[in-house]
């Protein structure tokens, strides 16, 4: 059997070697090719989308923590609305600030929003009113305005009439003597009246009502003299003038109006709380000085109309002398310059509407106020802390290195996941970030306290959180991903250097290639290549905005795909940014890689 085997091996050697032969001949002439090397590109198209930029860092999960509340602007204190311990609930109103500057500013703003809006349509409109139209206009708000005049003086006329018996039924309640029924003034009688425990609140009213009927009193004195002092034909100056101060007086009546309702409220619930009978002359007061707050609250609505029409037939005049000294002056603006203002004027007012939010300071979330560092009066900075709150709900504290620092501010946005709760994304707010750093073996970090929009039962004091805060986010901008990026050296450029990007020579070649390719991950072959500066914005990990120099839908190159016969490598290139890593993430909306 073994010799058997033997020849069998022996009659087929030959063909076996000549076998081999063929297929390592063969194989030599399928593997070795001609040693061309052939260059490929992978393209990808400039789209639009939405780039977010943010900084990453990871901390733990605390609870009741302390949180200093600081004002976003500067200003006076006009109003404190909590105590120490006090409960407070998420978005409760704790301090005002003077914010009649920023109030103004909106109002500029929205005029001047008003104004550009008013001047597209006049564009739109193709200047149809011409200049006689306009000059009507403008008579036609001047007799508007005489108008408003006439009935601002009708209407101060009226106040006056009933003004009188106000001030007198007021000076009545505190100084009569009709209370107590001997020769005691009431505002004395009243503090008899009261539980002897209590003295102390009924002097706070006494001496508030006494105060505020002295400035009403004033007031109302020194400005029925200035109305008298005008006669019966003012000025348009002088009629401005005596409405604006009786409107002060108006102001003024109604504090004390309150205040000494406020008084006879109190005398009447102690004197119940005594069981003890409530005089008569005290009801009576009530019941009179109680009706003087509709009556005032209306004479202040009437002088506000009033002053409010003058204003508007004012503006309505210089809106429409401004039109027709422009349409006779002036060529009509182009379009995209109009739009462009518009726009400018929306920012302003969106900015300055934003700016007018800051000065009602709010609690972040639910907790306790541990302490009220201002009074009303006190003038504070974007620095100082107003008041301590300590919080119920949970937060996160992460720490951040001295170049991502530089990029977070409070109020920004972040959403936290957990190391511990799979699936489980809430978002949050940046409430504060550390002014000092803290100096660890070389290492300077910030800490950052990030405060949680909604609350969640499994998330647990202690739990590892990670953050991501977003630092910049621009919607529906021309973007590129990174590895199309590239940087040309000062010396190459330059002072400073450039950025560009590699394009096709040939656009209607490669849109032809493409039409006929399949698989677009080996790229494209083509014949040419140029370079095209660009200027960038804002980047992520995988995208970067371009600002000028492309298109969209332009097409450019991302990476070189060089292959031989038998070996295929891919580049990169000189990309500006780098793929992956911690600070920038976030994508684009829709974007497309393709060989194309």
């Amino acid at each position: 059997m073994f010799a058997k085997i033997l020849n069998t091996i022996s009659r087929r050697k030959f063909a076996s070697g000549f076998i081999v032969l063929v297929v390592a001949f063969g194989s030599y002439f399928i593997f070795k090719g001609d040693g061309s090397v052939e260059t490929r590109y992978v393209l990808a198209t400039v789209e639009k989308g939405a780039i977010i930029t943010s900084v990453t860092g990871s901390g733990q999960v605390s609870v009741s923590d302390q949180v200093d509340v600081k004002p976003k602007v500067s200003g006076d204190v006009i109003y404190v609305g909590v105590k120490n311990g006090q409960k407070v609930r998420a978005g409760q109103l704790l301090v005002q600030l003077d914010s009649t500057d920023a109030k103004k500013t909106v109002s500029d703003a929205e005029l001047a929003l008003r104004d550009a809006e008013i001047q597209f349509e006049k564009w739109l409109l193709n200047q149809d009113n011409s200049a006689d139209k306009l000059e009507k206009s403008v008579e036609d708000a001047r007799k508007n305005l005489d108008k408003a005049y006439q009935n601002a003086l009708n209407v101060v006329s009226g106040i006056f009439l009933d003004w009188p018996d106000t001030i007198d039924d007021l000076q009545d309640v505190l100084y009569e003597d009709n209370v107590s029924g001997t020769d005691q003034q009431n505002i004395g009688a009243y503090q008899d009246l009261v539980d002897s425990r209590y003295s102390s609140d009924i002097t706070t009213y006494v001496y508030r009502a006494i105060t505020d009927f002295r400035n009403a009193d004033s007031a109302y004195r020194a400005n029925f003299n200035d109305y008298k002092s005008f006669g019966h034909n003012p000025s348009t100056e002088e009629t401005e003038k005596i409405l604006n101060q009786t409107l002060k007086t108006a102001e003024l009546i109604s504090y004390a109006v309150k205040s000494e309702l406020n008084l006879l409220d109190y005398t009447v619930n102690d004197l119940r709380r005594q069981q003890r009978p409530v005089r008569s002359q005290i009801t009576a007061y009530q019941s009179s000085v109680g009706s003087y707050v509709g009556q005032i609250n209306s004479d202040i609505s009437f002088l506000l109309n009033s002053k409010d029409s003058i204003e508007s037939d004012k503006e309505t005049i210089a809106e429409n002398q401004k039109d027709l000294e422009f349409n006779k002056k002036y060529s009509p603006y182009d379009a995209t310059a109009q739009e462009n203002t518009i726009k400018q004027k929306e920012t302003a007012l969106a900015d300055a509407r934003d700016n007018l939010s800051k000065y009602n300071i709010y609690a972040p979330f639910a907790g306790m106020i541990a302490e009220v560092n201002i009074k009303r009066g006190d003038a504070v900075s974007g620095s100082a802390t107003v008041a301590t709150l300590l919080s119920t709900h949970q937060i996160v504290k992460i720490s951040l290195n001295e170049i991502d620092i530089a990029n977070i501010k409070a109020g920004q946005k972040a959403t936290i996941t957990f190391d511990a709760i799979e699936g489980l994304t809430i978002t949050g707010e940046v409430l504060e970030v550390d002014s000092l750093g803290a100096v660890s073996q070389g290492v300077v970090t910030y800490g950052i306290v990030i405060g949680f929009d909604t609350q969640d039962e499994r998330i647990k004091p202690g739990m590892t959180a990670s953050a991501a805060i977003i630092t910049d986010a621009k919607q529906n901008v021309l973007m590129i991903p990174n590895s199309a990026v590239k940087f040309l050296s000062a010396g190459q450029a330059g002072a400073g250097g450039a950025n560009y990007v590699e394009v096709p020579g040939d656009v209607v070649e490669v849109k032809q290639l493409l039409a006929n390719i399949g698989n677009v991950s080996t790229g494209v072959a083509i014949s040419a290549l140029g370079q095209q500066m660009i200027e960038i914005g804002i980047a992520n990990d995988l995208f970067t905005e371009v600002t000028g120099g492309l298109q969209e839908g332009d097409i450019v190159v991302t990476r070189t795909v060089t292959a031989t016969s038998n070996t295929q490598t891919t580049t990169q290139g000189n990309s500006l940014l780098p793929m992956g890593g911690s600070r920038n993430t976030g994508g684009g909306e829709g974007f497309r890689m393709q060989a194309r």
